[in-house]
């Protein structure tokens, strides 16, 4: 690389505006909204903690909490039949500790960790 080439290289450089993909007001706003979705689901989870039996805790674990709906992940398949069996009263409590809550969807999460 010459001289000239390299004045020509820094000089273009100079030049060159640099713009950011998000904004700040777009990253506050997604922060925002990544924190509030923690926050649900921590408090989804310290009820879960309270109202499944201890047998039951250790194979299952809140995936999503949206539009009033909360997905529980099961990783042992008779836990999550006896979940099913026993929704309407974990619905029911989950309801009462967790407000806005409406519907409870157990899902096999068989291989998550």
């Amino acid at each position: 690389m010459t001289n000239q080439q390299y004045r020509q290289l820094v000089q273009n450089r100079r030049r060159l505006q640099v713009h950011p993909a998000i904004d700040g007001r777009t990253e506050a706003r997604f922060l925002r909204g990544a924190a509030r979705d923690l926050r649900e689901r921590a408090t989804v989870q310290r009820a879960l903690e309270r109202i499944l039996p201890a047998s039951w805790l250790k194979a299952a674990r809140v995936e999503m909490v949206k539009g009033g709906t909360v997905t529980i992940g099961v990783r042992d398949a008779v836990i999550g039949e006896e979940m099913q069996r026993d929704g309407v009263r974990l619905r029911r409590e989950l309801g009462r500790a967790v407000r806005g809550l409406r519907r409870v969807h157990i899902s096999l999460a068989v291989g998550r960790g």
